[in-house]
């Protein structure tokens, strides 16, 4: 026998444990079976003293699984972790998919301006990745919206809308986001086109199916379109147990804002607190506040939604949201309305307690 015969196939081993959880760990995470991903990507990390080219990749899915599963600090160590290690080794496709996630979690923490500074790097560097570009280009668009800079993120997504290649995720999510940014410039009706035509798209993931549902039924709820809001909710529920945790939320502050529409004021508030407690995003929790203090305005217990809007106010939410807390403060301070806040509501009974995370309890954003 080959005295170098174990050598080999020791080599062969470790080259195999290396790549198989690499393969499993996509194929799960393409299923969004996110924990069952992290497993493998775990496993892989674990390997880097072995095969230490596969650290920057295994920190770059252990950030995408963590940033699906809502556990946002865990993701960023991984995404730092990835940036740093991916450009060391000068690996360009996994470089800017790790600044793609760093930016994505940067964003949904309420850290804008860091993540508007890391796309803008991104979308400046040669890209020899069409397909890997495009969703950078996605995502980039979902921050600009939040920074305010609705036409770059138009440009952004018309493009990959106009892309022939582009794939049903791909276009879906595209237009689920420009349907956000009509949301927030008040075109309601646009928003709940581009969510139809996202929702037509065939052949899509569970995520993209939530997230155009998700769309859908808060603009309807808006427009008060109750009993499509209805259809729209049926579809959208079942759906929900697999969801990653940001959409969860966005589904649930949907369904929250349909009980709100139809005056359903414990069901509305249900759903807020719910949504509230899914997911710590700074967007997510002002959209869950206020409709707590819709509910509690209401109700005429002026003190505590006014206190909600205070929060929100407070908080690093974008503009859209504060305005919206800054409007309804206003309306609770007209005469009218005071006058018909009655003093049992100005102290704290059972079962109105505000729904915040700790950290909002200790520090309001």
């Amino acid at each position: 026998m080959d005295p170098l015969y174990p050598a080999i196939l020791l080599l062969y081993g470790v080259i195999l444990a290396g790549i198989s959880p690499v393969y499993l760990g996509m194929a799960l995470f393409q299923r969004e079976r996110y924990q069952s991903a992290l497993r493998c990507f775990l496993w892989l990390h674990k390997l880097a003293p072995l095969l230490p080219q596969w650290r920057g990749p295994a920190a770059n899915y252990l950030a995408a699984c963590y940033t699906q599963l809502g556990e946002y600090e865990l993701a960023q160590s991984y995404a730092e972790e990835a940036v740093e290690e991916n450009s060391k080794r000068n690996h360009p496709k996994f470089l800017l998919s790790s600044q793609m996630y760093l930016g994505v979690l940067l964003s949904r923490q309420g850290h804008y301006a860091q993540a508007e500074k890391l796309f803008d790097e991104a979308l400046s560097a040669p890209m020899s990745q069409p397909a890997l570009r495009r969703w950078v280009e996605v995502h980039a668009a979902n921050t600009y919206i939040l920074r305010g800079r609705y036409e770059d993120a138009e440009r952004l997504l018309l493009g990959v809308l106009t892309e022939k290649q582009s794939r049903p995720d791909l276009l879906a999510g595209a237009h689920c986001i420009l349907g956000i940014c009509c949301y927030l410039k008040n075109d309601l009706a646009a928003a709940l086109e581009n969510t139809r035509l996202a929702r037509e798209i065939p052949r899509t993931s569970g995520w993209a199916n939530v997230m155009a549902l998700s769309g859908m039924l808060l603009y309807l709820a808006e427009m008060g379109d109750v009993e499509q809001g209805r259809r729209i909710e049926a579809e959208l529920r079942p759906l929900l147990a697999g969801a990653p945790t940001h959409l969860h939320q966005r589904a649930l502050l949907a369904i929250g804002g349909l009980a709100l529409a139809v005056n359903d004021l414990d069901r509305a508030r249900d759903y807020a607190d719910r949504a509230a407690r899914a997911d710590a995003n700074p967007n997510g929790q002002a959209a869950a506040l206020l409709i707590q203090a819709e509910v509690f305005a209401a109700r005429q217990n002026r003190h505590r939604a006014m206190t909600l809007c205070d929060v929100i106010l407070q908080s690093n939410t974008i503009d859209f949201y504060k305005a919206k807390a800054e409007s309804l403060r206003q309306k609770l301070m007209e005469p009218i309305a005071q006058t018909a806040i009655a003093n049992r509501y100005q102290t704290v009974q059972a079962g109105d307690e505000i729904s915040v995370t700790p950290e909002l309890r200790v520090q309001p954003w």
